[in-house]
């Protein structure tokens, strides 16, 4: 077997994103747990309220099973990360899985820029600030799989 001088960067970036995929999936089911307890008190209360607390329900639990499918992806996509960390010939594996997920952090951060001014809450300097200082820590993650995959893809040369 061929040494593979990415390895640590790939299994690194991989083990933490089993981890935040398992925080991922701790808080999904918590919201699931929480819109279920919304909808359960929107039945007793009155219609007005009923109308808005099943909306927010319907959002929360929403939110909910969105967070706990993205997580699962995160484990796997972590897993994936983990297991092809030293083996050069799985190099472009990694590196493609790097892309789409800093593709996807760069897709988010438009979508955020969008809602923002389509709310009117327009863009102010916390909001793009706070909007570029996610990207940019969303996008180490993908980056240490690029990079370490580009390494392990020059050891095959």
């Amino acid at each position: 077997m061929q040494q593979a001088p990415g390895k640590t960067m790939i299994k690194v970036a991989g083990i933490l994103y089993v981890v935040f995929g398992a925080i991922a999936i701790i808080m999904g089911l918590l919201a699931l747990v929480g819109g279920m307890s919304v909808a359960s008190y929107s039945v007793t209360g009155s219609s007005t309220m009923q109308v808005l607390d099943g909306a927010t329900a319907l959002v929360i639990i929403a939110s909910g099973v969105v967070t706990t499918i993205l997580g699962a992806v995160d484990i796997i996509l972590g897993i994936v990360g983990i297991r092809s960390s030293g083996y050069p010939e799985k190099a472009r594996t990694v590196i493609v899985i790097g892309y789409v997920l800093a593709a996807l952090q760069i897709i988010g951060f438009l979508i955020n820029i969008i809602i923002a001014v389509s709310s009117g809450s327009g863009l102010d300097a916390s909001t793009i600030g706070g909007e570029v200082g996610r990207l940019i820590i969303g996008l180490i993650l993908p980056a240490l799989y690029i990079v370490g995959g580009k390494r392990n893809q020059q050891a095959l040369l």
